[in-house]
């Protein structure tokens, strides 16, 4: 059976004006996170807090993101990353980002055309591995929430056991809660742009499931900005629970 060509939501990509610091705000609460890791082609750099997934086919994390050297960021990245922290793009895991552009591209999805992306990553500890992964970007505004892929061609390095055991229990992502102002709307063309299953419950709030991880859609009140509010993580304390650069952190 071939497999589907987005699996499942990878990690969420959270913009931060300094990786370290929002780094050392998750390590606070009892997570793991991996060291400032620099992408100086494109201006980057990010710290990830990585979780255990639930399949094999996808990774699981939260991506910090920061412009570094906003000279170098291209401008598609400027556009998606925003001037505000907080959460900025679903990153849906895929199997071949080329064979997905071309899918998205029949369905009358705009994208930057698809790249590669290699680098080294320095883990501490005298640990250095080699990273690779091919990104798909779409533009920004034909989605209420935005997302992009990611194929990961080294994804071992994003399930060590070091980097995914956290000292407060946390184990995995299970669903993102998300807003916008027509849920059905939104879960729908979500749905179709990832083959996924959709439901709507009695109170109007949409499940889009494409994998093991769930996105929550409800409506959006007052002035609240379309998009992903809040993660739920299996194992994660009470004394956790928290909210984070526009992102609540609570229990699965």
């Amino acid at each position: 059976m071939l497999r589907p060509l987005v699996m499942d939501v990878d990690h969420l990509m959270v913009h931060v004006h300094d990786a370290d610091a929002a780094g050392r705000e998750f390590e606070e609460l009892g997570f793991t996170v991996t060291p400032k890791s620099t992408m100086a082609a494109l201006g980057l750099s990010n710290r990830c807090v990585l979780f255990q997934p639930a399949s094999d086919l996808c990774c699981n994390y939260i991506e910090l993101m920061a412009k570094e050297d906003p000279a170098r960021v291209p401008a598609f990245m400027h556009e998606v990353l925003g001037t505000a922290e907080g959460p900025v793009s679903l990153v849906m895991a895929t199997p071949d980002v080329r064979a997905a552009a071309d899918g998205l591209a029949g369905r009358g999805v705009s994208f930057q055309p698809p790249f590669d992306v290699e680098r080294d990553w320095h883990l501490g500890g005298g640990i250095d591995v080699r990273v690779a992964f091919g990104v798909c970007v779409p533009a920004v505004g034909q989605s209420p929430l935005y997302w992009n892929l990611c194929e990961h061609r080294t994804r071992q390095h994003y399930v060590r056991p070091d980097m995914t055991s956290h000292a407060n229990g946390a184990i995995r992502i299970t669903a993102f809660d998300a807003v916008a102002p027509d849920p059905a709307e939104a879960a729908r063309g979500l749905a179709d742009d990832w083959s996924a299953k959709m439901l709507q419950t009695d109170d109007g709030t949409c499940l889009v499931q494409p994998g093991s991880v769930a996105v929550s859609i409800a409506a959006s009140a007052g002035t609240t900005a379309p998009g992903v509010v809040a993660i739920r993580l299996l194992g994660l304390p009470a004394s956790a629970e928290t909210r984070l650069f526009g992102l609540d952190l609570k229990r699965a």
